[in-house]
This record gives C-alpha cells, sequence and structure tokens, in this order.
C-alpha cells in the first residue's frame, strides 16, 4: 500500500515499500481502529512452569532446557460438517518439552568483495529504503554489478515480489494518486532485467498481494465504503496469470470470516491465503466473541480444523503443511507446524525458558526443513551491541531445524533507526529472511540503532556473515537463467 509517514515500519518480501501517500496511511489507520474497537483476544493457556532466569551465555554457548517428562502430543481427526457453517472441533495445543538446546553463535558481519564470497544468482535490491523515491536494481552477487530498474521521479515502484521457483520479479510502475489508476503497470521482469511482461492495471486493481505460484499473481482489489470511505474488508483478489492473461476472480465468502483488517502483511486486507495447489485456504474467524484462523478444504467446503490465533501462516514449499503462532499481543510466542490433515506440532519451546517472546518475519527453506525467523526473548541472554538500545531486548536472527526442533541463535540485530534523506528518523523492523536456493545462505535486511537499513549474507554452514552495503533493503533472491 502507498504510504508515507515520519516514522517508517519496512516489512518484508510480502510489503509494498510507499512512503508518498499520506492519504492512504489516514484509510489505513480508520481501518485499524475500527478493527481494535471490536476486537476481544481469546489467550491460550499453556501448562508453563516458572524457570528461573537464565545468566548470559557466551558465544556458541548452549542453553539447555529443563529435563522433564514429555507429554504425549494431542492429535485430531478432521470432523465432517454441513456447509456452511465451520464447526471443526477445537483442539488446544500441546506443549511438548523438547531435549534440543539453542546454540547461541555470535557473528559479526565483515565487509567482503563479491569474488570472495562465491555465491550465484542476483538480489532485488532497495537503495535508500527511507526515501520518497528510492532506487531500485537488480544486484548481481557474482560481480557486483548493478542493473537499474529504471523509475520516474512522479512514479512510484511498489509491491515487488519474487516467484516461487526464482525465475522472475513482480512489481507495480504506480501512479502517486490514492487508488486505483488506469496508467498503473503490472510488471515481470527477468533475473537478467528483460521485461517479459508489462499490463496496464485492469479498473480497481490496487496492489500485488503475492505470487500464488510460479504462473499466477494475487491482486487485490479494491472497493471503497460509500459512507466511510475506507477499504471494504476482506477484499477480493485476481488469480492472474501474466503470461497467458489467464483471471480468476476469488471471492472471501467464506463461513464466519473476520471483516477487519488484521496484521498480515499484504493480506491483511485480503485475508484468504491459498496453498500453492488451491486445494485449501487459511482464513481469519470471528464467532461469538472467539476470534482464530481457519483451514479450509475448497473441494468438500468444510473446515479441517479451527485454531485460536494466529500471525499471517505461511504454505511450506511443498503444500502440505503451514506455520503460524499465536498472536504478538501475547508475548508468549511460539511457532507451530500445521499439516493439511489439521494435526499440529509445536516447533519451539521459548517459554519454557523465558519471560517474554516476540517472533517476528519467517520463511521457510525451500526444501521444507528449515525456518528462519526473529525473535525478542526477554531477559536477552546475548548482551546488547548498543547502549541506544535501553533496556529493551533486540530482535536478532533465528533459525529452526525442523527435524530436530533445534533454534540457532544468532547475535545479529534486525531492528533500529536512522537518519531519512529528507530529514527526520525513521525506525526499521526487520525482513522477512530471504534463503539461498540451496538452504546454505541467508540474506537478511535489518537494522542497528542509529544506523540506517542494512543488508548481510549470512553462511549457515561456515557460520560466516558478510555486509554487502548500507541503507539497503533485500526484496528477493533470483536465479540467473542460462
Amino acid at each position: 500500500m502507498k504510504i508515507i509517514l515520519k516514522q517508517i515500519e519496512l516489512r518484508g518480501r510480502n510489503s509494498r515499500l510507499n512512503f508518498n501517500l499520506l492519504p492512504r496511511l489516514c484509510l489505513i489507520l480508520l481501518s485499524i481502529l475500527a478493527a481494535s474497537c471490536g476486537l476481544t483476544t481469546v489467550k491460550p493457556s499453556p501448562d508453563i512452569r516458572p524457570l528461573s532466569t537464565p545468566t548470559p551465555s557466551t558465544t556458541n554457548a548452549a542453553v539447555s532446557l529443563p529435563a522433564e517428562t514429555p507429554t504425549p502430543t494431542a492429535t485430531s481427526t478432521p470432523t465432517s460438517m454441513p456447509t456452511p457453517v465451520p464447526t471443526a472441533t477445537y483442539i488446544p495445543f500441546t506443549y511438548t518439552p523438547t531435549p534440543d538446546p539453542i546454540s547461541i553463535q555470535c557473528i559479526d558481519p565483515v565487509p567482503a568483495q563479491f569474488s570472495e564470497l562465491n555465491l550465484d544468482g542476483v538480489l532485488a535490491v532497495y537503495q535508500n529504503p527511507d526515501d520518497t523515491h528510492p532506487d531500485s536494481y537488480l544486484l548481481n552477487l557474482k560481480t557486483g554489478s548493478k542493473f537499474d530498474i529504471l523509475d520516474r521521479s512522479s512514479r512510484v515502484l511498489a509491491d515487488f515480489i519474487v516467484s516461487p521457483d526464482r525465475k522472475h520479479l513482480a512489481y507495480v510502475d504506480s501512479s502517486p494518486l490514492v487508488g486505483y489508476s488506469p496508467d498503473d503497470r503490472y510488471i515481470i521482469m527477468d533475473a537478467a532485467g528483460k521485461i517479459v511482461v508489462s499490463q496496464y492495471a485492469d479498473p480497481n486493481w490496487y496492489q500485488i498481494v503475492d505470487w500464488q505460484d510460479n504462473s499466477h499473481l494475487l491482486i487485490m482489489l479494491e472497493k471503497r465504503n460509500p459512507d466511510g470511505g475506507y477499504i471494504e474488508t476482506p477484499a477480493t483478489l485476481i488469480r492472474w496469470n501474466p503470461f497467458t492473461g489467464e483471471k480468476e476472480r476469488l471471492e472471501p465468502d467464506f463461513p464466519d470470516i473476520y471483516i477487519m483488517p488484521v496484521d498480515w502483511g499484504a493480506y491483511s486486507f485480503s485475508p484468504t491465503i491459498y496453498d500453492p495447489g488451491m486445494r485449501y485456504v487459511i482464513y481469519p474467524f470471528a464467532n461469538d466473541g472467539v476470534f482464530g484462523i481457519t483451514l479450509w478444504d475448497l473441494t468438500t467446503k468444510r473446515a479441517i480444523v479451527n485454531l485460536n490465533w494466529g500471525r499471517r501462516p505461511i504454505w511450506a514449499p511443498d503444500g502440505q503443511s503451514f506455520m503460524s503462532s499465536p498472536t504478538e499481543l501475547e508475548k508468549k510466542d511460539e511457532l507451530y507446524l500445521v499439516e493439511i490433515s489439521g494435526q499440529k506440532r509445536q516447533v519451539t519451546f521459548f517459554t519454557r525458558i523465558f519471560k517474554e517472546v516476540e517472533i517476528g518475519p519467517y520463511s521457510w527453506s525451500p526444501d521444507g526443513k528449515q525456518v528462519a525467523f526473529w525473535v525478542r526473548l526477554s531477559p536477552d541472554i546475548v548482551p546488547a551491541p548498543d547502549a541506544d538500545s535501553g533496556s529493551r531486548s533486540l530482535m536478532r536472527l533465528a533459525v529452526l531445524d525442523l527435524a530436530t526442533n533445534q533454534v540457532r541463535l544468532f547475535c545479529i540485530s534486525g531492528e533500529g533507526s536512522g537518519t531519512a534523506s529528507h530529514g527526520g528518523v525513521y525506525y526499521i523492523k526487520p525482513g522477512q529472511p530471504i534463503w539461498s536456493a540451496d538452504g546454505s545462505k541467508l540474506v537478511i535486511s535489518g537494522a542497528a540503532m542509529n544506523t540506517g537499513a542494512y543488508l548481510t549474507v549470512v553462511d549457515l554452514i561456515a557460520n560466516k556473515a558478510w555486509k554487502l552495503g548500507d541503507n539497503t533493503w533485500a526484496l528477493g533472491w533470483m536465479d540467473i537463467m542460462p
């Protein structure tokens, strides 16, 4: 969405980084205020016994979890139910202990020549992301050369997102006007910088939400409330194949779907998240004061399971499961894996050790075996690197191995602040971690206090990190096609 504000919150690859449109901000604030007035949060009630405060750990130290007899994980069987009301049985989550420690690895990113990194592909990058018109380019990771994604000073480039197969970059060359404009162009570019599709917007096309699979984009339609002027939610999606022109309208007409905006990034106004095979959809529900998310079977038109949370779900690469977590308002976050059968398992166990846990953006590795994410732990077991952070714990990079539930916690900070090029201070939250094709490296976008945004490559095998540039933000990692 097209937004301008003094304090800028930079999001991950599914967010629209437009900073010059105050009217859109006002509309979004109105919608969110309306949502907060009617929302009641239902807190999960896990059986967590109090633990002593952990002592600060040194580099590569391991934090052992208390020994405890494992509890059997609750299972569920999908319940048949009549259409249209989802009546799937609510199943509480089981907090199962794990014997695996949290390993702390402090890596200081160092400057490096591209020839030393042995990296392949190109990154889609923002330079000066705080600016009204940030520079956008493709960065060749083998040579360090840049290919500028051209922009006119009166235009805004937004909604950058790389396809799951890493072959195409989609974005919008947008008018600065609020809402739909007939001269908005939807662009598909390959890794060499060649524009392969340039399509003028259809009426009421508002923004790119996501790649639904390698061939289809999800486009949100704008519909204004005639009384209040704000966007009506949940918004309709268009499933568009930019290579063939095929279009399919996806209406959000699911039972008990929550009608106010949710904090799901680009899905906030159109919170229907379809799996890659278009067999299932996840959406937020509200029923008799209970709020959560529903996993819905599109074939049988039945709810598989209702869950009492959560944060924006993300499908696994194979579409057989998704990751989510309780609402961030609880500060008792954990990650859970939910299979399409409705079976669930907890995969992180921070709340057995830490008083407060906040999980930020997360992403699956290409093979679906790891999850990279940002996490804030209190009390912090890693000394804060800068005095300006105060007493608040910093959000740090972590990587979860799903086979062992082993968590590697890195000292690398993901949030901070900087001085905007047009004056004032802007605040930065970490972006969604971006995986290399082989799952051995991560590109992360974050910040430190008073230094602005930065871009870093982390080698998970060699335990090394390289800083590629200041005041830069990664949007996606593409493979160079032969």
